[in-house]
């Protein structure tokens, strides 16, 4: 198992090729606006992050529907495979496992850093195929 210095170590070289950080700006579809909080994009693949400080299924259920529809907000990314990340300070377990049951990585702390809890659990369920 990749140690925490080396997960950070690769992960900064990932995010290096190239992060677009949405922040507070919004994308529209016909159907309604829609904010973003972090979005990497890579030639073969989309990361997108959704970080919310109190996490709840329903807004886990939110996200899983945002994925879906992905290809509305960003067309220009079609047919890239999305990998999924939801974030917060703090995950409970049976938020932990509703994540991984859905093949969305979990970000919280852990020992003192930020890292993807269920990292060797996800079985990805919208990075397997390209999905846009």
């Amino acid at each position: 198992m990749p140690s925490v210095k080396d997960r950070v170590d690769k992960l900064e070289k990932v995010l290096e090729e190239y992060i677009r950080n949405v922040g507070n700006s919004q994308m529209q579809t016909e159907k309604e606006l829609r904010g973003f909080d972090i979005i990497a994009v890579y030639e073969t693949m989309v990361i997108l992050v959704e970080v919310k400080s109190t996490p709840r299924l329903s807004y886990i259920d939110e996200f899983i529907a945002v994925l879906k529809e992905l290809p509305e907000y960003f067309p220009e990314y079609s047919g890239r495979s999305v990998i999924p990340v939801f974030a917060s300070l703090y995950l409970p377990d049976e938020v932990i496992a509703y994540l991984t049951k859905n093949g969305i990585y979990a970000m919280a702390i852990k020992e003192d850093m930020m890292d993807l809890i269920n990292f060797e659990s996800v079985k990805p369920k919208f990075c397997n195929e390209p999905q846009m």
